[in-house]
């Protein structure tokens, strides 16, 4: 990969068609335009995106509901998968999450999916339960992972 500027900021309104095109690129059921709007909108959603020079190439969402985040979407344009990417994404949000007292992090990902498995359990992720036909389009079960966010403050 060529030198590039990569900055993570937060995600605006501007940034929705671009994430739009990315959830087309990328999932078989991807997320409807308003919940990008109620997130860029809601004190409870920290939204990012992450761009190389001036294209998105990702995006990270949690939601806050008291001391707990939950993670719903983290994506990284085909093209630039396996560039470390997610994994910049992920720490950036696990710091945030540090930073504003999170207890724990949660997050659902599809059970065929190994890559992002692996990512969450090497940022100390683990399985907490499966969630039968938790997906859509083709359904498919959930594993629902969990980090304790609270040890990572004493590093």
């Amino acid at each position: 990969m060529a030198e590039t500027d990569s900055a993570i900021r937060e995600m605006t309104a501007d940034d929705i068609p671009a994430i739009l095109r990315i959830e087309e690129q990328l999932f078989s059921d991807p997320w409807p335009e308003f919940v990008f709007w109620d997130d860029v909108s809601s004190e409870f959603s920290y939204p990012f995106v992450i761009q190389l020079d001036s294209e998105i190439v990702g995006y990270v969402i949690m939601l806050v509901d008291e001391n707990i985040g939950h993670l719903t979407n983290l994506a990284v344009v085909r093209e630039y998968q396996r560039k470390s990417i997610a994994k910049s994404l992920l720490s950036y949000i696990l710091r945030l999450a540090v930073d504003i007292g999170l207890a724990r992090i949660t997050l659902e990902v599809r059970l065929s999916n190994k890559t992002a498995i692996s990512l969450y359990e090497s940022f100390g992720f683990e399985r907490l339960a499966v969630e039968k036909d938790y997906y859509r389009n083709p359904v498919e079960d959930s594993l629902i992972m969990v980090k304790d966010i609270s040890t990572d403050r004493d590093r």
